[in-house]
């Protein structure tokens, strides 16, 4: 029920009442006082007609009247000219005159015969009136059957005997004029109560209406509307109430606006941390998770919500420390992996949290040492390799130096032939040196390029007229195709020499005599594009994607026959990693091997930067 209702309702409520109670109290006062002053008038009546009987009887001296008897008690009844004159002052007054003895019994009534009427002695105004001189009584006639007003007085006659003389009034024309006065009353009530009820709906509506006006608005700032604004202007309770409730609406608006400033604060600080960040409630459920955990696990936060962490995760190692935490309530650690859907290596810190003792959740940290870890490996990789490539020429240097000591003096010719293999493994030696250096040089990003624009045509034909002289010795064809209107790139030149020299050796090195070498240039809209195509020995499929590693060969004998070091391609996969390159590699064993590598023209780079 709305309050307009109750109000209305409450407003209508006491109104009725309040009519009602004026109407009944009026209406009883009125017949209380109508009924007091008749009674009163009939109380006087009454001593006049016991002074009028006791003149009657008393007569002349005292005597009878005819017809006169003495009743059981003593006392005389009327005569018969008396009764006449009783009865006649009773039509005239339009009274019920009644005489009755000090024992009750009736001496005389003026509209029934008084010797078949009962004794009257127990009536209330008779026993009033013989107690205290005056009696009277209001109720239904037992004779006649209409309700009745009857008063009695008491008197003694001349002769010293006791007389009750009572006169009863019917209350039928009371009865009628309080009708009257009732249905007026009535009418006047009814009236009343419409202009109450339309006060009422005026009233209801004037105190609803704001209050209707404030519930609506502190349901919209609960839904989160906080730009409601009261325009009451009143200087009552409703008018303090809009105010407090637009005071409120505002504060909650700064709290919001400050939670929302840290929250917002937070979730930046969680989303661009380098660590992932996992919340867990007490039972192990995912309640927030950052985006750099999302990118380890592969799986966005509404896959990770509400579910458990070591379901949603295929990992190894992390349920043992988020257990630590859980039931031990200590900080737990473990080396993890996630296995799916990419083997990556973490470390996992499990910080309980608790809030007065009670264990609340889990924050779990997690770092991922997977590119640590593949260093660390390369590194290990890398200096048994650099180790093995270093120990075979400087073993064939100590062996043909020990050699050439023997037989410098007995045998020139040999000694001959041992100086040109010690100048062949020391010039391997210095060229591995080298390579090792360029790539050191290559990967270290302390290192400040010069990056300016560059034609990369023309530094193919410059490195190809410079390796001319080695394919023809080698029996390959080495031919240069170059596109039209080649648009610069940004690069650093000799970065961009080192990676085209690198490709057109690896392609010399693996073609056998007789074959050919093509190396070509084209621009498209967006790219330009390097390839070096030959006829060599290919690439079996299983090892392609291993070809740009330090110190790895496909076949390693011919590598090793052509001064191969095994790093020219990994020299090749840093310059474009440097230049944001992008580098394919098709090839056929026995067919070929076709490099492509697609450099961002100057102007896109230009565009995207802007």
């Amino acid at each position: 029920m709305s309050i307009r209702s109750r109000i209305l309702l409450g407003y209508a409520a006491v109104a009725v009442a309040t009519v009602l109670a004026i109407v009944l109290v009026t209406l009883g006062v009125v017949e209380r006082y109508f009924i007091e002053s008749l009674r009163a008038d009939l109380a006087a009546e009454s001593r006049m007609v016991a002074r009028l009987v006791d003149e009657l009887e008393g007569g002349a001296g005292g005597a009878v009247s005819p017809g006169g008897a003495v009743s059981p008690g003593g006392a005389v009844a009327p005569g018969r000219a008396s009764q006449a004159d009783l009865r006649a002052l009773a039509r005239r007054t339009q009274r019920r005159i009644t005489l009755i003895a000090a024992d009750g019994t009736v001496l005389f009534d003026s509209q029934s015969q008084a010797s078949s009427m009962e004794n009257h002695r127990g009536r209330p105004e008779v026993r009033q009136a013989l107690k205290s001189g005056t009696g009277s009584d209001v109720r239904v006639s037992r004779t006649i059957g209409v309700r009745f007003l009857y008063v009695a007085v008491s008197s003694k006659d001349p002769a010293g005997r006791l007389t009750v003389t009572r006169l009863a009034v019917p209350l039928t024309h009371l009865e009628r004029s309080l009708a009257t006065i009732r249905d007026t009353a009535a009418t006047a009530a009814f009236a009343v109560l419409l202009i109450a009820l339309a006060a009422g709906v005026v009233l209801s509506r004037s105190l609803a209406r704001p209050i209707q006006q404030i519930t609506q608005a502190a349901r919209r700032i609960a839904d989160g509307d906080l730009s409601q604004r009261l325009a009451m202007h009143r200087r009552d309770e409703i008018g303090e109430l809009s105010e407090s409730l637009q005071q409120m609406a505002d504060r909650l608006a700064a709290h919001l606006g400050q939670l929302t400033e840290e929250k917002q604060k937070l979730a930046l600080m969680l989303d661009n941390m380098t660590n992932g960040v996992v919340l867990l409630d007490g039972d192990g459920n995912v309640v927030r998770v950052n985006l750099a955990a999302e990118r380890m696990f592969r799986r966005s936060s509404e896959d990770l919500l509400g579910r458990l962490l070591t379901l949603t995760v295929v990992s190894s190692g992390m349920q043992a420390a988020i257990e630590t935490a859980l039931k031990d309530g200590k900080v737990g650690q473990a080396d993890a992996e996630i296995l799916t859907p990419s083997e990556r290596a973490v470390q996992v810190t499990a910080l309980p949290m608790c809030d007065g003792g009670t264990l609340t959740g889990v924050l779990v940290v997690l770092r991922d040492v997977t590119r640590q870890r593949r260093l660390e490996k390369t590194r290990k990789d890398f200096v048994a390799n650099v180790s093995h490539e270093l120990k075979t020429p400087a073993a064939n240097l100590r062996l043909g130096a020990e050699t050439l000591l023997r037989v410098l003096r007995d045998d020139p010719a040999s000694a001959q032939r041992f100086a040109s293999s010690i100048e062949e493994e020391a010039e391997r030696l210095a060229t591995l040196v080298a390579d090792l250096l360029e790539l050191s040089r290559y990967e270290s990003p302390d290192v400040v390029s010069a990056i300016e624009p560059v034609r990369i045509d023309r530094i193919v034909a410059d490195v190809a007229e410079t390796l001319a002289a080695r394919a023809q010795k080698a029996g390959v064809r080495l031919t240069v195709a170059a596109g039209e209107s080649i648009p610069p790139i940004d690069g650093d030149r000799d970065q961009l020499s080192s990676l085209v020299a690198n490709l057109i050796d690896n392609a010399l090195t693996y073609t056998r005599e007789g074959g050919k070498v093509e190396v070509s240039t084209r621009a498209t809209p967006e790219e330009v594009e390097l390839t070096v195509k030959d006829t060599g020995i290919g690439i079996p499929e299983e090892d392609q994607p291993r070809v740009f590693e330090r110190f790895y060969r496909v076949d390693r004998a011919r590598s090793r026959d052509a001064g191969g070091t095994g790093l020219g391609l990994s020299i090749v996969r840093h310059v474009a990693d440097n230049h944001r390159a992008k580098i394919e590699l098709e090839s056929r064993p026995g067919e070929g091997t076709t490099v492509t590598v697609r450099f961002p023209s100057a102007a896109k780079r230009s565009a995207s930067s802007r």
